[in-house]
């Protein structure tokens, strides 16, 4: 997963200031996708014994994965809109603890790294703010906090040119 969505995120930050490139999303994605390792997990009893809703997240992301490189998008620029919410779902997944932040950075490359660096929140909001989380989940996302600000340390954002 981490794969796909460094090559898509990758595709998405190259052609998101030229139009004439964005029609081409479908077509780039589908030349890079992998879904083996989806396929593999599925078929293994440890993948449904996942905590929460990861298994639905997981598939629900590879569905948009699917979609995307099989270029069943009839507009080039929605195509390309869904590639950029299909490489944000990654990163909201792993912002909500669904994915191991510890496993995703062992496993994504320096610039992919950098990508999510750039993007993770470094504060935590809450969405109702009439209802305070409890104090466990307070002390979980400060510490989200402290771990983002490391690597963010630890690896620098590349400097924009």
């Amino acid at each position: 997963m981490i794969h796909n969505c460094s090559a898509l995120s990758g595709w998405v930050l190259s052609a998101k200031d030229h139009p004439e490139m964005q029609v081409h999303t479908a077509v780039q994605f589908a030349s890079e996708y992998r879904k083996l390792a989806y396929e593999l997990a599925v078929k293994d009893s440890g993948f449904y014994s996942l905590r929460g809703d990861e298994p639905y997240r997981i598939d629900a992301i590879y569905r948009e994965f699917d979609r995307i490189s099989s270029g069943s998008y009839e507009d080039p620029q929605d195509c390309f809109l869904r590639a950029q919410v299909a490489s944000a779902a990654v990163l909201h997944a792993v912002q909500d603890r669904l994915l191991s932040r510890r496993v995703v950075f062992r496993v994504s490359t320096t610039r992919h790294k950098r990508y999510l660096q750039e993007n993770l929140p470094r504060k935590f909001f809450c969405i109702n703010a009439d209802v305070a989380p409890p104090w466990r989940e307070r002390l979980r996302r400060c510490c989200d906090a402290a771990l983002y600000w490391f690597w963010r340390r630890r690896y620098p954002p590349s400097p924009k040119s």
